[in-house]
């Protein structure tokens, strides 16, 4: 059991340091974009406003990667399964209202394989014995959800009423 986590382990750094990176891809993908104009990147933001709400969202995915050491080093220390269950499942509930394919995937490969190793079910992790016990375990995942969320009605709010 101990080599499965070491591996599960070592997938979570991985995926914690392209969390990290996303800001930097994001900025290189802006200036690749931004290469054919001479438009600067404080003018092409204030022109398109969808890239500066997936700025902000790339921006998000650090404090992502901070809720996933955070759950990588409860599952070193043998959390609860319905913690770390808990923390991927919120993590990935806010992948997917950014719509974020990549890291969808990776959060679905990460749950699959925590299940491997725990052998119980998923739905454990909305058993919590309190509310209290439910927010002091998941309060990184639940910060960088509702960040997310802010993000998502902010898009919403752009796409559909500007």
């Amino acid at each position: 059991m101990q080599k499965k986590l070491d591996k599960l382990s070592k997938i979570m750094i991985y995926a914690i340091v392209f969390c990290c990176a996303s800001p930097f891809l994001y900025l290189a993908f802006v200036q690749f974009t931004m290469l054919p104009s001479d438009v600067d990147i404080m003018t092409y933001m204030e022109q398109d406003p969808t890239a500066l709400i997936n700025m902000l969202a790339a921006f998000i995915n650090p404090f992502a990667a901070l809720a996933l050491n955070h759950t990588r080093k409860r599952l070193l220390e043998y959390a609860p399964a319905d913690e770390i269950y808990r923390n991927i499942s919120l993590l990935l509930i806010g992948e997917l209202c950014m719509r974020n394919m990549l890291y969808i995937c990776v959060m679905i490969y990460l749950l699959y394989k925590a299940r491997v190793i725990y052998k119980e079910k998923y739905r454990i992790a909305w058993r919590a014995g309190s509310i209290k016990k439910f927010c002091t375990t998941a309060a990184p995942s639940l910060t960088v959800l509702v960040l997310y969320l802010l993000v998502g009605v902010l898009m919403i709010r752009v796409t559909f009423f500007v």
